[in-house]
């Protein structure tokens, strides 16, 4: 037999096996949904039985007008509900019994509904507590019926489904074993040349792509080793090794992590001092702030500007005032606590958050120090300078629990600061609206 034949032969079993287990899996969806309609129909009824049951025990507390006609209702609804059973074998007496029952529990309502038209007749009250009692072993032996409904029907879908697994299984088995014949009679056709193909392969797949690829026999397996030998040709004209290729990715992604890393940098950070920008300073003190709220904490905001920072630009040229502003940077960031915050809002003005203070007094001793460190000599072209600052100080929560309010209030106590400066000494004005 041709391999051709042979492998019309299988995909025709193939093709068999795949209709066999498509058909078995539309009868088992068609069971599966049929036992679902029946489990959610059953749900339906023990739900009208638990609402009827909620509004008899309205009618049985207030015995008036409206619980009865809602217990009618209710009623009415299980009816309807009943009159609409899914058909199935497993359910058609138990769907009897229940409408019988709904019946008698009408039949009952009809007597109560007599009862509170007399309310002051004692013996209508004993009876409509004889109808109350009988509603009720009604309802509890319609829930019983339900019960035992629901167990035929799972019982109904267990022996539908053992049905068709077994079914099922026996097909299966019996395709599959046709199959598995065909493979064998296919494999032993070709085993020579297919395990010459493998051999080549494996060569192929270990990097090994010069030489042809010959089948032991000159059949249509000659065919794929023909076409196996034009692409081990072509593979090793165009493929890239894949050590060189592993190091090429590798590089590719290093560049763009710190690509990455350089972006999220510089859009957090001042691109000159390294300090943080008014926009990651925002967010930070926000945070600092509802933090210092949770806790009972003071805080302080200070607004910094260094004064005559003009002349001195203008005397020893920008890259020196850029080594100015750089020292600052790293003076307030000695000055600080790891908790502080330092930031640049831009050329000669930063600002300092002073996080978690036990008492306002304690802003003094930072800007003590600040102005201490920021007050020793700086070396400019050969010039010894002493950089002189005003600053302004909002306290948090005495003069604003808002973070624009503060930051206006140390900008105007920075100016008023500038305005009382001299030539010998830095400048603090520390804010006074509450």
């Amino acid at each position: 037999m041709k391999l051709n034949r042979l492998l019309t032969a299988l995909v025709a079993c193939s093709l068999l096996l795949s209709a066999t287990i498509l058909v078995l899996q539309l009868f088992q969806k068609q069971a599966q949904d049929e036992a679902r309609a029946q489990l959610n129909y059953i749900m339906t009824v023990q739900g009208s039985i638990d609402v009827l049951r909620s509004r008899l025990w309205l009618l049985q507390r207030y015995n008036d007008e409206t619980s009865l006609k809602e217990s009618q209702r209710a009623s009415a609804r299980m009816k309807d509900t009943l009159d609409t059973s899914v058909s199935a074998d497993a359910s058609q007496g138990a769907i009897s019994n229940l409408q019988h029952m709904q019946r008698a529990v009408d039949r009952l309502l009809i007597l109560s509904q007599k009862n509170i038209s007399q309310p002051n007749d004692i013996s209508m009250d004993s009876s409509q507590s004889l109808v109350t009692s009988r509603i009720n072993m009604l309802l509890l032996s319609m829930s019983e019926e339900v019960l035992v409904l629901h167990q035929r029907v799972q019982a109904h879908v267990n022996e539908v489904q053992a049905k068709l697994s077994m079914s099922s299984g026996i097909a299966l088995a019996l395709l599959s074993l046709s199959v598995t014949a065909l493979m064998l009679v296919f494999r032993h056709r070709f085993k020579g040349g297919l395990a010459s193909l493998i051999e080549s392969i494996r060569k192929v797949r270990q990097g090994e792509l010069v030489g042809l690829v010959e089948a032991k026999y000159d059949d249509e397996l000659q065919l794929i080793a023909d076409e196996l030998s034009d692409m081990k040709f072509k593979l090793n004209e165009t493929m890239v090794s894949r050590d060189g290729l592993q190091r090429e990715v590798d590089k590719q992604t290093r560049q763009l992590k710190e690509q990455h890393d350089t972006l999220r940098r510089l859009a957090n950070t001042d691109s000159l001092t390294g300090l943080l920008n008014r926009r990651a300073f925002d967010i930070q003190v926000k945070s600092a702030m509802a933090r210092a709220r949770r806790t009972g904490t003071h805080a302080a905001l200070l607004f910094i500007d260094l004064n005559d920072f003009k002349a001195i630009n203008d005397t020893y040229g920008h890259e020196a005032g850029d080594m100015l502003l750089t020292t600052v940077s790293e003076r307030l960031m000695e000055s600080v606590r790891e908790t502080d915050l330092v930031a640049r809002l831009g050329g000669d003005e930063f600002i300092v958050w002073l996080d978690l203070l036990d008492e306002d007094i304690n802003v003094d001793i930072a800007v003590a120090r600040i102005i201490q460190n920021i007050d020793k000599p700086i070396t400019l072209r050969g010039d010894t300078l002493r950089v002189k600052l005003s600053i302004g100080v909002a306290l948090y929560p005495n003069h604003s629990e808002n973070f624009d309010g503060l930051m206006k209030l140390a900008d105007e106590s920075m100016y008023k600061a500038k305005s009382m400066k001299n030539q010998q000494h830095m400048t603090v004005h520390i804010s006074h609206e509450i």
